[in-house]
Order: C-alpha cells, then sequence, then structure tokens
C-alpha cells in the first residue's frame, strides 16, 4: 500500500514563543529535555519559573495534546504528550513542540510515529555520529510522514493503543518489583541518609577492585543474535533493568574487555545521570557504551545486589545531584561519583537481603520474558504501521 506523505511542519499548527513580557510576575511551570521519561513517553516532571526573574529564556507556551520532542541526544526518544495540568505553561526550547492540525493528522497518529524506530533513525542519520548529539526544529519538522486519510489513520490509532496499553500493564511488573525491591531494602537496612545502626562509611572508591572503566566508543548496527548487545545509557530504564525495544548489537573486533560479567555495575556519567544497572546472566552477552563506567565491587565489603538497590535509594540520587556539573546535557565525573559515600553492613544481613531478592527475581524474571514479547510485538507493530502493512488487509 502506497500513501502520500508530508513534511511534519505541513500537518502542524504554529506555536508561540513568550516574546513578548505579559503577566512577567506570573509563576509559570516549564518543561525540559530531562523533565520526559523517554521509557513511558510522559512527562515526569516539571520546574517553576518567573519570567520577571533572570535570565529571561525565549520559552514556547504548550497546550494539552502538543507532542515535545527533545532535540538533546535524539537517539534517546524523550518523546510525551502534553498532559492536562500543563496546559498554557511553557517549554524550553530544547523542546520542539508540535500542535497537530486535527483536520489533515490524528493527534495520537503522530505521536505514534513520533516514538517510532523509523522516526529516530530518520533524526540520527542527519547528526555527526561524533558530535554532541543535537538536532534543530527545523529537522525534526522536515521529516516525512506517511499520511493516510483520517479514517485509515483511527484504524492504526485503535490497534496501537490496544497493543500499547498491553505494554503498559506489563510494564508495571517492573514498576511493582522496584517497589519491593526499594521496601526490602529499607526494612532490611534503614534510611542511609541517617544511618540509624551507625555502620561504618567509606567512599565507593574504596568499596571496588580495579579503576572505573568507560565503556567503549562504537556505531552500533541492528541486532543480531550471536552478537555481543550494547548496552547504551538509554537502555537503562529508572528501575535498572534493560529496555529491548530498541535493543542494538556491536560489530567490533576489540570489544573482549568490555564485556559485562555477573555483578558489574554501571553508571551514567551523561544524561541522565544516577541510572544504574546491574548485569545479570540471563540478560545474554553485553558490552557497555562510553558514557556509562564499570564498578566492580569488592564482594568482601559489599555484594552487587546491595550496592545496586542502594544506587536507587533517594540518598543515593541526592549525592549525585549535589555533584553533579549543571550543562546542557548533565554529567558527573567519576572521581566526584567515587566520593560518594556507602555504609556497610554487616556481611550476614547483605547476605540475608541477596537471598530475598533473588527469590524475587526468580519470580520477576518469569513475569518479564512476557512483557519483553510485548515489548518486541509493540516494536514490530509501530513498523508496520506505518508502511501500510498493518491495516492493508
Amino acid at each position: 500500500m502506497v500513501w502520500y506523505t508530508k513534511k511534519i511542519d505541513q500537518v502542524c499548527l504554529l506555536t508561540r514563543r513568550t516574546e513578548s513580557r505579559t503577566k512577567l510576575d506570573h509563576k509559570y511551570l516549564y518543561v525540559d529535555a530531562s523533565s520526559i521519561d523517554s521509557d513511558r513517553k510522559v512527562v515526569s516532571s516539571h520546574k517553576e519559573i518567573r519570567l520577571s526573574e533572570p535570565p529571561h529564556p525565549v520559552l514556547t507556551e504548550i497546550r494539552e495534546g502538543d507532542i515535545l520532542i527533545s532535540t538533546l541526544r535524539p537517539h534517546l526518544n524523550r518523546v510525551a504528550m502534553v498532559p492536562p495540568d500543563l496546559d498554557g505553561q511553557l517549554a524550553s526550547t530544547e523542546l520542539c513542540v508540535l500542535r497537530p492540525n486535527e483536520e489533515v493528522v490524528e493527534r495520537k497518529y503522530l505521536f505514534y510515529f513520533v516514538t517510532s524506530q523509523q522516526f529516530t533513525s530518520s533524526l540520527t542519520s542527519k547528526v555527526p555520529a561524533k558530535s554532541i548529539l543535537h538536532v534543530s526544529d527545523k529537522v525534526i519538522r522536515d521529516i516525512n510522514l506517511p499520511l493516510p486519510n483520517l479514517y485509515e489513520q483511527s484504524r492504526i490509532v485503535e490497534t496501537l493503543d490496544h497493543i500499547n496499553q498491553l505494554q503498559i500493564n506489563s510494564n508495571k511488573v517492573g514498576e511493582r518489583y522496584f517497589r519491593i525491591l526499594l521496601a526490602l531494602f529499607y526494612d532490611y537496612f534503614c534510611d542511609p541518609t541517617t544511618n540509624p545502626n551507625d555502620w561504618p562509611t567509606m567512599p565507593l572508591e574504596e568499596v571496588t577492585i580495579d579503576c572505573p572503566q568507560y565503556g567503549i566508543h562504537a556505531i552500533p548496527t541492528t541486532w543480531a543474535d550471536g552478537m555481543p548487545r550494547y548496552v547504551r545509557n538509554s537502555d537503562i530504564t529508572g528501575e535498572g533493568g534493560l529496555q529491548n525495544s530498541e535493543a542494538v548489537s556491536l560489530d567490533v573486533d576489540s570489544w573482549a574487555s568490555y564485556q559485562l560479567n555477573p555483578g558489574d555495575l554501571l553508571f551514567a556519567t551523561l544524561g541522565p545521570i544516577g541510572r544504574t544497572y546491574m548485569y545479570k546472566s540471563q540478560d545474554g552477552l553485553c558490552v557497555f557504551a562510553e558514557h556509562l563506567v564499570r564498578i566492580k565491587v569488592n564482594r568482601e565489603l559489599v555484594l552487587p545486589w546491595y550496592l545496586f538497590a542502594l544506587t536507587k535509594t533517594d540518598y543515593f540520587k541526592r549525592c549525585i545531584e549535589v555533584r553533579t556539573t549543571p550543562t546542557i546535557l548533565p554529567k558527573i565525573r567519576v572521581k566526584d561519583l567515587s566520593r560518594v559515600r556507602i555504609p556497610i553492613p554487616p556481611m550476614s544481613r547483605q547476605k540475608s537481603f541477596v537471598e530475598m531478592i533473588e527469590n524475587l527475581i526468580e519470580i520477576y524474571d518469569k513475569q518479564s520474558s512476557s512483557k519483553q514479547n510485548i515489548q518486541r510485538i509493540y516494536g514490530i507493530t509501530l513498523q508496520c504501521a506505518f508502511s501500510g502493512r498493518l491495516t492493508a488487509n
């Protein structure tokens, strides 16, 4: 089936920048790239701004249902739709704001398109591989959108809505696991911020073996069985797992020294800061990318599961925030990460905690296999949706 195409700009209405200084003393909520959860495709946070206070940024007014696309590191596919509570608020210029003209394109049809691999590949192909990834609004708006008639768009949206709901429900498995993990951690070790048991603390660098290791810089290739998986910042979920909808491989000869081993911890050093992942053998053959740092723990002092769970606490997040360099893309230096102090509970308590976690993981792994299948089906369905194959018959 062959459809006409139009540039995204041709199916969107104009948005307005805050050039005029009306309502200077009014408090606005505003969102930027860090406000968007790239896994769930939602606005997960916002900030407050008063236009009368310097600096005077030029921001974009947003409306409910507008589609936000981060122009920073487009491979992360930070995309979200503006929720009702942010209607009339503001967005940073690092977000491209699309306002669909619903006389020619269904809002959710365009939203699903910009979450697809087809759209992401179009963006990343326009960015030099060695540059700090950034695209302009114009590049986004110049991308061609396959455009069937509105009836066909509605059929596609209806199908994608059903499969997306399955994916949302499957994601709740990971969220439940994450909440249980944190609850068990606080039950066994209390709050590390107050350290009520008065356990000794050590900087991270003193509970590790070997030096922290940065990942390999390489251009990823299409996922293929038998090749190592190339783990990037964008592959690590907020709960510390790996998302599988956009898994890629690595086709280079010199990857052996970057191969992950059970218990290795990865820390993101460049936005999104603070994400961590612990490698498990069931994740298959994996190597890790630049902007991720591998930490190998000294198991005579701390167990990997304990340290991984600690990195999910508010205590660790605050430790990272105060050490983060506030640039366009927030980053943390390894030497600053290495200074975060780690409480050292008795090894017997750590082992008891790990036994509980391993029982939890056994249950979670059985449920997550169906989640991976749903993610895979969803990714395939997105590919079919915008090629005409989904509704061809």
